[in-house]
């Protein structure tokens, strides 16, 4: 038992301490409201006024791409954009662990700047009845560009045209790999003036698979004789500046995702397909293998596939973008495979030209061919006519 004169030392104590925490909680109510909030108010305020003259990320950015804009206003509109794309990018990276996500050319741009503003699948449309058999023992991995077989990367600048670009990539590897030439650039302007089926209207979006029906009847005219120009203007097509026509295009998939066994064996034979998909992590995309976290299967952007790969325990596929050089891994993309990450499997396209007869070994033995069957021929039925003679 304590002795009765300690209980008063201990009330005091207690009552000290009370009154310190007291004292202390005031003082730091104090400093939040006279220090710390205005602070934040300061810091906030401090950032509104960086918006355009001394924000570093945006001075970096307009650097680094070289950007111009007509106006102030202009500008004010663009930087909103840059922010909230940056915002974005973050989200990204903090969800998908596979790839890298930041400024890009395109980052001071909406998301429907660069998609398509029209339904890219026409309706009441069936997959093709004469898809290949999937081929069984394919290699781990392929990438068309190793054989030389695709062009340059191109960019469709601020004209929906993405559709275009697709169908023409996919005209130009298809030709490279059955006809063992270089690849060309065929006129990605003739589709956005010439090519006006449904869906397809010009810098407002459209489809590979309706663009190739078109270059089936019309041929398609190469980049040198109808530049592009990323508007949509009068029709200029030239029958005799034609060097190629579509022989046969369809549907892998439409709707419901393709088997990887069977894109796989559409790419490995012509080198390319072209695709449909989500291009909303794309604009943010800086390298690495996209997954399917944080993308949706509606589609409003046509790119193409040319290979496939993997790293690690993940296997992607190989995408080819038309949105320049500067944007993903110089202009590719990897991909999650089997996933319909982004529906980039729900809508696979396939086209390509008639092959054709090489030219050195018809004049190599065209020639000597011909003259052996025309005196072949004449000489085995004379010694048929003459066999059946003496048998009778």
């Amino acid at each position: 038992m304590f002795p009765l004169v300690i209980f008063p030392f201990l009330v005091l104590v207690i009552l000290s301490f009370v009154i310190l925490v007291f004292i202390l909680a005031v003082v730091s109510l104090v400093v939040l409201v006279l220090v710390i909030l205005p602070l934040v108010v300061l810091v906030v305020v401090l950032a509104a006024s960086l918006t355009i003259r001394d924000d570093p990320f945006w001075a970096s950015y307009k650097s680094q791409f070289s950007k111009r804009y007509d106006n102030d206003a202009d500008e004010e509109r663009r930087y909103e954009i840059f922010n909230k794309n940056m915002k974005r990018a973050a989200e990204y990276n903090a969800l998908d662990n596979l790839a890298v996500y930041g400024m890009t050319p395109v980052s001071d741009r909406f998301p429907e700047e660069l998609a398509s503003s029209v339904p890219l699948v026409p309706k009441d449309v069936v997959v093709s009845e004469h898809l290949l058999l999937p081929i069984v023992g394919l290699p781990d991995s392929y990438n068309a560009s190793a054989e030389g077989i695709v062009p340059p990367i191109r960019n469709q600048g601020q004209c929906g045209s993405c559709w275009a670009f697709s169908t023409m990539a996919t005209l130009s590897v298809s030709d490279a790999k059955l006809n063992h030439r270089e690849p060309r650039n065929f006129s990605e302007q003739q589709l956005v003036d010439c090519s006006t089926a449904s869906p397809n209207k010009g810098c407002d979006g459209g489809n590979p698979r309706v663009a190739s029906v078109y270059l089936q009847t019309n041929g398609a005219m190469l980049d040198e004789d109808y530049p592009y120009k990323a508007v949509k203007g009068t029709c200029q097509y030239k029958a005799d500046k034609a060097v190629l026509k579509v022989n046969a295009t369809g549907y892998i998939s439409n709707g419901a995702a393709a088997s990887v066994e069977l894109i796989k064996t559409y790419i490995y034979k012509y080198g390319i397909v072209s695709v449909l998909l989500d291009s909303s992590k794309l604009q943010s995309y800086k390298s690495g293998i996209i997954t399917a976290t944080s993308c949706s299967t509606s589609v409003d952007h046509a790119v193409n596939l040319i290979g496939w790969g993997k790293e690690g325990d993940t296997e992607y596929w190989i995408g080819r973008n038309s949105w320049g050089t500067r944007l993903g891994e110089k202009g590719y993309f990897r991909i999650v495979t089997g996933k319909n990450a982004c529906g980039v499997e729900q809508h696979v396209i396939y086209a390509f030209p008639p092959k054709e007869v090489s030219s050195s070994s018809s004049s190599s033995t065209g020639g000597s061919s011909s003259n052996g069957a025309s005196i072949f021929i004449p000489s085995s039925l004379l010694f048929l006519l003459i066999s059946l003679f003496f048998l009778l």
